[in-house]
C-alpha cells in the first residue's frame, strides 16, 4: 500500500572532398537539432463542438444556478491542460504525437469526462496516437456539483492554498492540489482538472491501449523498469484504470488519475502520475518535477 506525507504547502563508400563533407556535416547537423526540437510529446486538440451546459441547475440541490460558473472557454483550458502533460513528456522518449478530438455531450452521464482510443501506432513502442474526450454537459447527472471554466487557466489565483504530498517509500509526489477555493470556484468541480485527467487516460491508462494490457489485468501491479526513475517501485492500479483514491488518505489530496475528482479542489499532474504513464507508454525520461503556474 503506497503512503504519503505532507511535503510543503504553499552508409560506407569513397571519399567526399572537404567542402562537400563539411556542408553534409552542417545539414546532418541541422536535421538532427530539427528532429530533437520536434521529439517529445505533442497533443494535437481538435473541439467538436457540442451543446455546452445549461445556464441554470440546481447544484448541490438549491437555489438555481449557472451550471456552468467562470466564463473560461472549454478550448483554451483543454489547451492549457495539454500544454501540461507536454511539459511531462518534452523530452527523452521520442516524437509523440496524439491527436484528441474533444466535445461536450451527454453519452456518458456517470462520468464528468470520458476518453475513448481511436488508434494507437508505432513501432517499439506502440502508442496511443488518436482519442475522443467527451465532457458531461449535464453534471448533475453525476454529482450535485457544477462546474468551474477558469478563465484563466493559466494561474491558479481562485484558490488560497497549495500542498504537495511526497510517498513515504520514494521521494516522488503522490498529489499536488490547489484547495480552499473562492469565487466561482468554491465547491465546483474544475473543468481544468477534467481535462488534465481525460488527457491523462490518451496517454496510455487506457484498457484499450496495448501498452495497458500487456502490463495490467484487473487489479495491477505495474513495476518501473529502467531507463525511467525509481526502477523496481510497484504501482498499483484499480480494476477501474485509476489510482485506488482511498490508498492516499484524505479527500482532496490524491493524484490526478483518480477515479472523481473533488469540488473545490484543483489537481495537478503529480510524480506518480507522470511515471504511471510513462511506464505504460514507454517514455524513458518523464520529468516528474511539476512547476507551479503563475503567480505560485
Amino acid at each position: 500500500m503506497m503512503k504519503k506525507r505532507l511535503e510543503t504547502t504553499t552508409a560506407p563508400g569513397a571519399a567526399v572532398p572537404n567542402r562537400l563533407a563539411s556542408a553534409l556535416a552542417v545539414g546532418l547537423s541541422f536535421l538532427l537539432a530539427a528532429s530533437s526540437a520536434r521529439a517529445g510529446l505533442k497533443v494535437r486538440p481538435v473541439f467538436l463542438g457540442g451543446a455546452p451546459p445549461a445556464d441554470e441547475c440546481k447544484c448541490g440541490g438549491g437555489p438555481a444556478d449557472k451550471c456552468m460558473a467562470g466564463g473560461g472557454d472549454i478550448q483554451e483550458i483543454f489547451k492549457v491542460a495539454a500544454e501540461s502533460w507536454e511539459r511531462v513528456f518534452k523530452v527523452g522518449g521520442g516524437q509523440w504525437d496524439v491527436t484528441i478530438e474533444f466535445e461536450w455531450g451527454n453519452q456518458f452521464p456517470a462520468t464528468y469526462g470520458k476518453e475513448e482510443q481511436i488508434a494507437q501506432g508505432g513501432n517499439n513502442p506502440v502508442r496511443i496516437t488518436r482519442s475522443t474526450v467527451q465532457f458531461n454537459n449535464n453534471p448533475l447527472t453525476v454529482d450535485p456539483f457544477c462546474y468551474f471554466a477558469d478563465p484563466t487557466p493559466r494561474d491558479s489565483t481562485e484558490y488560497r492554498k497549495f500542498s504537495s504530498h511526497l510517498l513515504d517509500e520514494i521521494p516522488l509526489t503522490a498529489a499536488r492540489v490547489f484547495s480552499e477555493a473562492t469565487g466561482d470556484a468554491a465547491n465546483r468541480i474544475d473543468l481544468l482538472t477534467i481535462a488534465t485527467h481525460e488527457i491523462g487516460h490518451a496517454l496510455g491508462l487506457s484498457d484499450d491501449y496495448v501498452g495497458y494490457r500487456q502490463r495490467c489485468s484487473g487489479l495491477c501491479f505495474l513495476t518501473v523498469t529502467a531507463p525511467r526513475p525509481f526502477a523496481g517501485f510497484v504501482i498499483q492500479l484499480s480494476r477501474t484504470v485509476h489510482f485506488e483514491q482511498e490508498f492516499y488518505g484524505v479527500l482532496g489530496s490524491e493524484p490526478l488519475m483518480i477515479p472523481k475528482p473533488v469540488a473545490g479542489v484543483r489537481q495537478l499532474i503529480s510524480g506518480i502520475d507522470a511515471l504511471t504513464l510513462a511506464e505504460l507508454s514507454s517514455f524513458g525520461k518523464p520529468n516528474l518535477d511539476g512547476t507551479l503556474p503563475p503567480p505560485w
